[in-house]
């Protein structure tokens, strides 16, 4: 029960322009192991339809590394770091606007899939619909859309009804 990090998250939207911040860094008994700061960046329009990202980065310590994402959605192409140009397919997200975009999507009972670019990797991942929750946080009691990302590394995810299912 103790902290080990923040995370802090910026969003600025503009004329149809979105600009999304995410600061990570280590604190307390942790930060006196391992400092660690970790920056990320996503920038693209956004529209009824949600968020559709143009670029994405993240930095470590301040140093650009090579994790970074390039959208040309005329031309349905993405760059992924160095990497060769690859198909885009409708509604990708980066790491940091899928958390925004989840609002956006029509999810089912059955779930749905998202394409997730990292930076680093472009993979597809599926949704699975768990249900309705309410769940105990610092902020209160949240009702709340349960969604888990089956996998290696499974992922759940609960998402806010009152909070524009952030």
């Amino acid at each position: 029960n103790f902290e080990i990090g923040v995370a802090r998250h910026e969003w600025e939207i503009v004329d149809g322009r979105y600009r999304l911040l995410s600061e990570q860094e280590t604190t307390g008994l942790a930060w006196l192991f391992k400092s660690v700061r970790i920056d990320m960046e996503s920038t693209g329009t956004i529209s009824s339809e949600g968020f559709r990202p143009d670029s994405f980065a993240r930095r470590i310590e301040g140093q650009v590394v090579k994790e970074r994402a390039f959208f040309d959605w005329e031309r349905m192409k993405l760059r992924v770091g160095n990497r060769a140009e690859q198909e885009l397919a409708r509604g990708t997200q980066d790491f940091l606007s899928f958390f925004y975009q989840l609002g956006y999507m029509d999810l089912s009972e059955s779930g749905g899939t998202l394409s997730i670019v990292t930076g680093k990797k472009y993979s597809t991942y599926r949704l699975e619909v768990i249900g309705d929750e309410e769940i105990e946080t610092p902020a209160g009691v949240l009702r709340t859309l349960h969604l888990r990302a089956p996998g290696d590394n499974m992922t759940e995810l609960w998402l806010a009804y009152d909070y524009l299912l952030l």
